[in-house]
């Protein structure tokens, strides 16, 4: 499993858990964050340091310092979210459906991205009452991850010409202090 699917793993128990600003900590960095960032992230929260990684994800997405994937919500919303719209339609579950279909055109997109990674887990790692949680949650908190900046970032550096690579990033480290 890749490292962005674990944290969206551990962002859905962190929610279960009423451990709301932490797994908005992590939640930010969902999708916009590259590889090598959630990794670090992932290896904090495995260390217990979870804390530590949501304070660390909220940073790195306000720093100009690293690369972050940003795509903006197409007109149209995220067609990410088509198969979350489907599968709530075809479960008879309209609540779910609107509410899908409400991020689909509202949510930032390290929302859209981590409901896309949960459904992937669908089956596996994610139950049905896991991803129904989180979509129902989503949408009732809308206003609030808009008015914490959720989804807001402060552009990185341009991209490499040769495309995207992890040579000549700055690494994010913890630990030292004054």
């Amino acid at each position: 499993m890749k490292p962005v699917e674990n944290l969206s793993l551990e962002i859905l128990s962190l929610l279960r858990k009423g451990e709301t600003f932490l797994a908005l900590g992590l939640l930010g960095a969902v999708g916009v964050l590259w590889r090598r960032e959630m990794r670090k992230l992932l290896e904090l929260v495995e260390r217990g340091r979870t804390c530590e990684a949501a304070v660390l994800a909220g940073l790195m997405v306000k720093s100009p310092w690293f690369y972050k994937d940003q795509p903006e919500r197409p007109a149209g919303g995220w067609r990410e979210l088509d198969p979350l719209v489907e599968l709530f339609s075809r479960q008879g579950d309209a609540v779910g459906a609107e509410a899908a279909i409400h991020l689909k055109r509202r949510a930032s997109w390290p929302e859209a991205r981590w409901l896309e990674l949960l459904h992937r887990r669908l089956g596996k790692e994610v139950s049905w009452e896991d991803l129904s949680f989180a979509v129902r949650w989503l949408r009732e908190h809308r206003l609030m991850l808009e008015r914490l900046g959720i989804g807001f970032v402060v552009p990185g550096p341009e991209m490499p010409k040769e495309g995207r690579h992890d040579e000549g990033e700055v690494e994010a480290t913890t630990g030292g202090g004054a």
